[in-house]
């Protein structure tokens, strides 16, 4: 039977990767975590853990992780093609191996190619655009910047589906892309020349591995429209929960620490002022596979998501799993500002300086938040703050 990458997708999602973990080691649970014994080495701590709401898993030890055939490919010693193929038994998907080994080492180099091309194709776009140019000269990017980090635009009446028809590219490869959106908003498939670009009337920011290799894209809308930023679906090359934006540039910086951001601007205003250190997570969830990704180049990392509720909750529950993996984490206060790209906005990359080096440890951070919290009542502030030690002292 042919095997598609959204076969692959749904294999991955039809199996949670906690339960499956739980029946080869023994897991404990740990807030919204789970903690264990690492079965790729002797170790005397539990420095395994597994995270349930993103389907990943890593140590903090060893730094083996990521996801369901990650784990399947090291514990039984397997190929890619292989631990997909026993991943597909257990959820009844039939798969042949040897179709699947020639698949997906093609489909990888179409992809990487398409978005290659893609990118040329957005940031060619972009000089095409009044309102596009005016939405970067008013972040105030330079250009520089905009060639740095291929900015460009999904301009509406220009037709990236007919840009890849003109590259050779076939219906399937476009459509495995996740560039090219094949359904309507009620999910029936649409037509060949009805199909349309997924970033429409976006700025488009590229995504890049380690290695500067393009695997997905961010688009923030051009106007008021919701949701204001979208990112490309999940492809056999980009895995949301195992990739950073900026991280290909900040591994290099020379400061000890990484920035860790929420958005691509927040990243790209920093590094044009010269934080070169600054990532983002590619949403405020932060995962275990970043974490142990990031680990491997610094162990410092200060916090500087949004100011903002949904900011501030995904702050205290990166701080459980980065403490959990022995990193040493600090907050940074952004008030009266929202975000960093606001912040050096309106006060300039020296005030930015100053706030870093007055950044809070983590837990002192939690327990005034809890405090200053005006809708807790008295006991519920007792309980999270009793929480906090608790979680501190398992760490």
């Amino acid at each position: 039977m042919y095997c598609s990458e959204e076969d692959i997708i749904r294999i991955r999602e039809k199996i949670n990767i906690k339960d499956y973990i739980s029946r080869k080691i023994e897991l404990t649970k740990n807030g919204d975590l789970y903690i264990g014994r690492c079965p790729f080495h002797k170790s005397g701590i539990s420095s395994f853990i597994v995270d349930e709401k993103n389907q990943t898993y890593g140590c903090f030890e060893c730094g083996h992780a990521g996801d369901i055939f990650d784990f399947i490919m090291e514990y039984y010693k397997k190929s890619f093609s292989d631990a997909v193929c026993m991943a597909a038994m257990m959820t009844g998907i039939d798969i042949k191996k040897d179709i699947l080994d020639k698949q997906f080492y093609r489909q990888q180099k179409r992809i990487i190619d398409m978005n290659r091309i893609a990118k040329e194709f957005y940031q060619k776009s972009l000089y095409t655009s009044d309102a596009a140019m005016e939405y970067v000269k008013n972040r105030n990017l330079e250009p520089s910047t905009l060639n740095k980090y291929g900015i460009g635009y999904a301009n509406p009446t220009l037709h990236i589906y007919d840009e890849f028809i003109k590259h050779g590219f076939t219906e399937k490869d476009i459509m495995l892309s996740g560039i090219v959106a094949g359904k309507d908003k009620n999910g029936n498939d649409l037509k060949e020349k009805e199909r349309y670009d997924k970033f429409y009337n976006r700025i488009i920011f590229p995504i890049m591995n380690e290695n500067n290799v393009v695997i997905g894209f961010g688009g923030r809308i051009i106007g008021d429209k919701k949701p204001k930023y979208i990112n490309s679906p999940e492809t056999i090359i980009y895995n949301k929960s195992s990739n950073l934006f900026g991280l290909n540039i900040a591994r290099y910086s020379q400061a000890d620490y990484f920035l860790l951001c929420e958005g691509f601007m927040d990243v790209i205003s920093m590094h044009q002022v010269g934080f070169d250190n600054a990532i983002a997570s590619l949403g405020t969830s932060l995962t275990m596979s970043q974490i142990l990704k990031l680990s491997r180049y610094k162990k410092k990392i200060i916090l500087t998501y949004d100011s903002d509720e949904p900011g501030l909750k995904a702050a205290k529950r990166a701080i459980t799993m980065l403490e959990s993996c022995r990193m040493d984490v600090k907050v940074l206060d952004l008030n009266p500002y929202k975000d960093p790209d606001e912040f050096i906005g309106k006060l300039g990359n020296a005030e930015f300086e100053k706030r870093i080096s007055k950044a809070e440890k983590a837990y002192p951070w939690c327990i005034k938040n809890v405090i200053k919290s005006e809708d807790l009542p008295y006991e519920k502030k007792i309980d999270d703050i009793a929480d906090i030690f608790e979680k501190q002292y398992q760490m």
